[in-house]
């Protein structure tokens, strides 16, 4: 969701400026610090643990995901123009969206379902 305020499919359509902290140059480093706090809650929640034993792997996926995720955003470091300028760094902060999807399927679906939990319809309003 915060990547798409201004990653665009096309470089020509992104949005630094849709970014946020855009002007202190710490939007990939905001990006990063919210999935570290994430993968946190999970290793100290001992929330794998929970899960049924045939479906603990998935702590496992997740851990990996947040591995590729923290690789991705050290590749694309740097002010949020410049990051998007280049294509390389580009590159990498739109791979970290692809992991972010996959974390958001582990966690939205994959886990909340096997404890028995869905998404409501108003899921990503904060509440």
């Amino acid at each position: 969701v915060r990547l798409g305020g201004f990653l665009r499919e096309e470089a020509k359509g992104d949005r630094p400026r849709q970014a946020l902290f855009w002007r202190s140059g710490k939007t990939v480093d905001a990006l990063s610090g919210n999935l570290d706090g994430m993968k946190a809650l999970l290793e100290a929640s001992k929330l794998a643990e929970a899960l049924p034993a045939d479906q603990t792997w998935m702590g496992g996926e997740a851990l990996f995901e947040f591995s590729n995720a923290a690789a991705a955003a050290a590749a694309a470091e740097g002010p949020i123009a410049d990051v998007l300028a280049d294509p390389g760094k580009r590159a990498k902060l739109a791979y970290f969206g692809l992991v972010t999807s996959s974390l958001s399927n582990i966690f939205g679906t994959q886990m909340s379902g096997a404890f028995g939990l869905t998404a409501g319809f108003s899921s990503l309003d904060g509440d």
